[in-house]
């Protein structure tokens, strides 16, 4: 009789662990194909080494998920820019400034929304900004939700 339910441990722990395996496979596998995960390697590469160097004025355009909001906690100013962090595929997470001026205000940002934004990557003494405004070299924007939003013009 014993031997049963030593049998029956036995083929529990291994249907636990053959479980375990199988969620693990699909957790990597669900991730892998988040959308966000998938930016574009090339300016994720540009944007460390941006970081790394401490340039400023470097277009990039990334794809990530707001992680966090920064300034939508009252009522906004007209002209005031929309701010969040923004994690990107590689794991780097950096603040994003949009709008302003001209541009309008993204509904229903939030925190875990997938975004891409195309602008400009400015170095500072905490790490950088990446500016989503239009400027003359380059036309910033914001996509969120399959809309695309156009950045208002740098003065």
């Amino acid at each position: 009789m014993k031997w049963k339910y030593a049998l029956a441990s036995v083929v529990m722990l291994l249907v636990l662990i053959a479980g375990g395996h199988l969620l693990r496979q699909q957790m990597q596998t669900w991730s892998a194909q988040q959308p966000w995960r998938q930016a574009s390697k090339r300016d994720e590469s540009r944007l460390s080494e941006a970081i790394l160097q401490r340039q400023s004025a470097v277009a990039v355009t990334v794809t990530g998920r707001v992680v966090k909001l920064l300034t939508d906690e009252g009522p906004r100013a007209s002209g005031e820019p929309q701010r969040f962090m923004l994690e990107i595929g590689s794991g780097l997470t950096l603040p994003v400034q949009y709008g302003g001026g001209n541009a309008s205000r993204v509904e229903g940002l939030e925190y875990g929304s997938q975004v891409t934004v195309s602008g400009r990557y400015d170095w500072d003494a905490l790490g950088g900004v990446l500016y989503c405004a239009t400027s003359v070299s380059a036309p910033g924007w914001l996509e969120f939700h399959g809309r695309r939003y156009p950045a208002a013009a740098v003065q």
